[in-house]
């Protein structure tokens, strides 16, 4: 994304860490597809100090490190500031201003000890559903196998005007932004495929498209799909996919690496809270029965625990 940008000639510059960051100070920010590669000369910088104050942040970290991240960045944001969210899975602001059917929903585990909330606030806040694969393949090199197009939701009901600015600043060659008035419904049109495919390939550490794919575990999948579905409907989210096409979807892709497996691999934190769990509380606090989540949640937990991931 800041590649796309910085290519378009838009003013950014990265946060980044370790090996990555000399990579980028050194020979720049190179991005590989099928189509097409290029590098980008960018500004870099392991210290949020050197490029405070902001106008727009954009948080592409992992869900479990975005506490830090806004205690970091929050002393640096002016009222008018923006912060984006670019994560996976239901996002740490989806119960502000949000209450189906009335009832407040419990989303600690978002954001355990409120810093992300107090510090940076749903008023700055913007959700960003992310359709594009990759991998970081080497310090400074991102491999993109696919998509580049961004959904983009205030936080908060009132932030459309606002969300359409930022998405008109954003929306360049390759990384197509939009906005929407909708980004809860977005989270959950990504999260139906994304909590099966956690789920069976977190498990088996097989590719979505050999886990559903598979004669033994594609019910499993279609399964899993249907009651993140039924989640989403009872908060009034309906209609979201054609499960049995996203299942012959999934199937083709064989050669994508889920983040939630990669992770695991590489002994980092998963993203089990925010793609799995939150969607196994909001069953239990809506009365949904989700017995196949209910019944693999745990196992991919303690797996994920016992390695030292979760």
């Amino acid at each position: 994304m800041a590649a796309k940008l910085a290519r378009a000639g838009r003013d950014v510059s990265v946060i980044a860490r370790g090996a990555h960051l000399e990579r980028i100070r050194t020979a720049g920010l190179t991005i590989r597809s099928p189509e097409s590669g290029f590098s980008v000369r960018l500004p870099a910088s392991g210290a949020i100090d050197d490029f405070a104050p902001f106008d727009v942040v954009i948080v592409t970290a992992k869900a479990p490190g975005i506490p830090a991240i806004a205690r970091a960045i929050g002393p640096h944001l002016g009222d008018d500031a923006a912060v984006l969210f670019a994560t996976n899975g239901i996002q740490w602001f989806y119960a502000e201003g949000f209450a189906p059917g009335g009832e407040a929903l419990d989303t600690r585990r978002l954001d355990p000890d409120g810093d992300i909330s107090r510090l940076v606030g749903a008023h700055r806040s913007f959700g960003v559903v992310v359709r594009s694969s990759n991998v970081v393949v080497e310090p400074g090199v991102v491999s993109n196998s696919g998509g580049g197009s961004y959904a983009l939701g205030g936080a908060l009901p009132g932030g459309w005007r606002r969300a359409g600015e930022i998405a008109s600043l954003l929306d360049v060659d390759g990384a197509r932004f939009t906005a929407t008035p909708e980004i809860r419904r977005e989270m959950w049109g990504k999260l139906v495929r994304n909590t099966a495919v956690a789920l069976l390939c977190g498990l088996t550490h097989a590719t979505p498209g050999e886990a559903f794919s598979d004669p033994g575990t594609r019910p499993l999948a279609r399964l899993a799909m249907r009651e993140v579905s039924d989640v989403a409907a009872a908060h009034g989210f309906r209609d979201l996919l054609d499960l049995d096409a996203e299942l012959d979807v999934v199937s083709r892709m064989t050669a994508m690496r889920p983040s939630l497996v990669q992770d695991l691999e590489l002994g980092r934190t998963v993203e089990l809270d925010a793609q799995v769990l939150i969607v196994r509380d909001f069953a239990r606090q809506a009365g949904v029965d989700t017995p196949t989540i209910s019944a693999l949640a745990p196992v991919l937990e303690q797996k994920a625990r016992l390695a030292g991931c979760y």
